[in-house]
């Protein structure tokens, strides 16, 4: 055989080593096709998204922009190959100097997007994110409106209040009341109770008690009287008063109900009835209290050692019982002029 002429088995493996490299070339082919239709998809993806999708070069020319994207561009006064409003492009320009995402807010016909800048810089442009914020921006607001009318009414009580986070750390808001009563506040409770616990002794039994009558309030979902604290305010002075707890889902509402003027009006009585009873039942001079319908309601002992009979005695009968006949007119009389 001559050396020109190709044998069947160097023919066999040219043939092989061809039909390979086809399909390869097949593979290559189909992989082109895939991405070209992932190109494609990727941009009817972006057309048909209702939110606005944006292409910007790093002059802040606009490059391409979505089917929603009119209504913006409309209010720019915008199309391919044009600009954006000055803040817009700074925006734009800025993204992509500094290689970070920007957001910035636009609203058209009602609706609120905040868009979001994202620099490309493989690409050497900018794209623009757009998402529609009107529902949470008008949930914000009313929260914003609610925790105003919150707060108007709490600074209108003239309890102290504080508003503090379900954890009982930080403290968002205190009552004007609380100012003006205690001379301060404190953002967290672990100030707070160095400022109005500042014996350290006192400190720890305060905490030791709040603790778990908290946790009462927290597991029953109801308002708890956690019981009697002495707080000292900024001026040295102590005032005592009746803690409140209220848990909401996302906050804990603290009272503080002064009873300081109350207890030491109870404790003055208290001392005036010992020293009116200590005065009573020590006298040499027999008295006695009578009741509207006559009765004797409490006499001493003088009373009794005079009329000869016993205290237990004397307080089951009426002042009748014990006048002289002659005298029971006068002495009902005195009695009724008494308690009309």
């Amino acid at each position: 055989m001559s050396e020109g002429t190709a044998g069947p088995d160097r023919l066999g493996w040219e043939n092989e080593a061809l039909r390979r490299q086809v399909a390869a070339l097949e593979a290559e082919v189909e992989r082109y096709k895939t991405t070209l239709q992932s190109i494609r998809d990727a941009a009817k993806l972006r057309d048909e998204n209702p939110s606005p999708v944006q292409r910007f070069a790093a002059d802040g020319t606009l490059l391409y922009a979505n089917a929603s994207s009119a209504a913006l561009l409309d209010l720019w006064g915008c199309r391919i190959g044009g600009r954006p409003p000055d803040e817009v492009r700074r925006t734009i320009t800025e993204a992509h100097a500094t290689g970070a995402t920007r957001e910035v807010e636009a609203s058209v016909g009602g609706i609120l997007y905040s868009l979001r800048v994202v620099p490309i810089h493989t690409a050497n442009y900018v794209n623009v994110y757009g998402t529609d914020i009107t529902a949470r921006k008008q949930a914000a607001d009313a929260l914003r409106e609610s925790e105003a009318q919150l707060r108007s009414v709490l600074n209108a009580t003239p309890f102290p209040i504080a508003l503090v986070d379900v954890q009982d750390d930080h403290i968002a808001f205190w009552s004007d009341s609380a100012l003006t009563l205690f001379g301060h506040t404190a953002p967290t409770a672990l100030e707070w109770y160095q400022i109005a616990y500042p014996d350290p002794d006192y400190r720890r039994e305060v905490i030791e008690r709040w603790k778990p009558v908290l946790e009462r309030a927290r597991v029953s979902g109801q308002t708890v009287n956690t019981g009697e604290y002495r707080v000292t305010c900024r001026d040295g002075s102590v005032r005592l008063c009746e803690l409140y707890a209220t848990f909401l889902p996302d906050r804990l509402i603290v009272t503080f109900n002064d009873i300081t003027e109350r207890k030491r009006a109870e404790e003055a009585l208290r001392e005036s009835e010992e020293r009116f009873r200590d005065t009573f039942e020590r006298s040499s001079i027999g008295k006695s209290l009578t009741g509207p319908d006559g009765k004797l309601l409490k006499v001493n002992q003088a009373l009794a050692d005079m009329l000869g009979f016993s205290i237990e005695e004397l307080q089951r009968v009426t002042f009748v019982e014990i006048t002289h006949p002659d005298d029971i007119a006068e002495s009902r009389e005195c009695v009724r002029s008494l308690f009309a």
